[in-house]
């Protein structure tokens, strides 16, 4: 309840502000609020690629903020998100541009009231989801009215939502309430880094100069979903993982970047395991990886693009399908074999030539990326630069 009264105390805040802000002209703008830096950068790739006079900010965590300063010039303008100096700042760029786009849930849209020619448009930051997360979340039932009020407040900024499926357009409905269609069939802008061949050849030839020891072998990537608690255990024993594995395997860790936990492996395995931290964002170490382990995170939706096998880890299923939800029935929906401990992990591993459905897989990726195909930054970057030469009057309330 104290929550929920500084909350509202602050978005009144806001509020007050951006209306006074919201008297200046609107610009030929764009500003971004980046909590994952993938999609960002390569729209703001494709936007300089046109050489255009257009003043881009964006508006970042500190992650992003490090690997996106880079383009920073004229145009491009950067403001790290966690500066409460510029509190001010931020709002006057967010009330004064014509196109606004975000990549996940941000409270303070609630406290906006955009002009009738501005266009919210939300990116999100996956292609797929098999945990709930919006209205339908199992952990948004024990919220108060005042928040899932909020939430409805958040939702119905967004007058856009770029899809690169069908399928993601049926959970957007039912997780953001949404009562029409919205949807902006672009595809996903952070995917075309899986179609760019010479690139993803770079980043293989980087990382095997960093990292030798994984040469010559065949790399496991272990990527697990974000976790609620600040400690958690993996249930991964990588000893055991070294001694069945080590001679044709080596094995990498990503974890979630907004995650507070770590995986503690003992120095005996350090040949063989290594937690990757930065500079590298998960769909980089992707295009490295021959065999993915995951359990409910949306990794997949996006790997799959490559044609390689994954191996299902929900060791918990049960209890994190209670705490969190899931959008379908787990083990029937999966592109891979399933393991829940390490001694079957194993086992998968060392039969996935066996168990690797190709054409499953395939199936699974003209679902899921009907619409991202490689060009995703352009045709996305194509219909922003439409409507910011457009005077199209924009029905905010749904």
């Amino acid at each position: 309840m104290i929550t929920d009264v500084i909350k509202t105390v602050y978005l009144f805040i806001y509020k007050f502000f951006f209306s006074i802000f919201k008297v200046l002209p609107i610009k030929r703008k764009v500003v971004m609020y980046v909590t994952f830096r993938q999609n960002a950068y390569y729209i703001i790739r494709e936007l300089l690629s046109r050489e255009i006079e257009l003043p881009i900010v964006l508006i970042c965590n500190k992650a992003s903020y490090r690997r996106l300063k880079k383009f920073e010039n004229n145009n491009v303008k950067l403001i790290l998100n966690d500066n409460k100096l510029l509190f001010f700042k931020k709002i006057f760029h967010l009330s004064t541009a014509k196109i606004i786009i975000v990549d996940n849930y941000f409270p303070f849209l609630a406290a906006t009231n955009f002009k009738k020619e501005v266009e919210c448009i939300q990116i999100w930051h996956a292609a797929g989801a098999i945990k709930s997360f919006g209205l339908p979340a199992n952990n948004t039932h024990t919220r108060t009215k005042i928040s899932i009020k909020r939430f409805h407040s958040v939702y119905n900024r967004f007058d856009k939502i770029v899809i690169g499926s069908d399928e993601m357009g049926t959970i957007f409905k039912k997780a953001f309430g949404l009562k029409k269609d919205i949807f902006l069939k672009t595809g996903i802008p952070r995917t075309d880094l899986f179609y760019l061949d010479e690139k993803k050849e770079q980043l293989k030839s980087a990382f095997l100069k960093k990292y030798p020891m994984a040469a010559k072998k065949k790399i496991i990537l272990y990527a697990p979903t974000f976790r609620d608690t600040e400690s958690y255990d993996y249930k991964l024993d990588i000893p055991y993982l070294k001694k069945k594995l080590g001679d044709q395997y080596y094995l990498i860790a990503k974890l979630h970047p907004v995650t507070k936990q770590t995986i503690i492996a003992p120095d005996e395995v350090s040949d063989f395991f290594k937690l990757i931290d930065s500079p590298y964002d998960v769909n980089e170490l992707l295009q490295v990886t021959d065999i993915l382990i995951t359990d409910y995170s949306s990794i997949p939706f996006e790997f799959c693009i490559l044609e390689k096998p994954m191996v299902f880890f929900p060791y918990d299923l049960v209890e994190y399908s209670a705490e969190r939800g899931l959008w379908m029935d787990y083990e029937s929906f999966v592109p891979g074999p399933v393991a829940k401990d390490t001694e079957s992990l194993v086992d998968r591993i060392q039969n996935i030539d066996k168990l690797f459905d190709r054409q499953a897989v395939k199936e699974f990726n003209e679902i899921w990326n009907k619409y991202s195909k490689g060009q995703s930054s352009k045709d996305f970057v194509d219909y922003i630069m439409k409507r910011l030469d457009e005077n199209q009057v924009i029905k905010h309330e749904r």
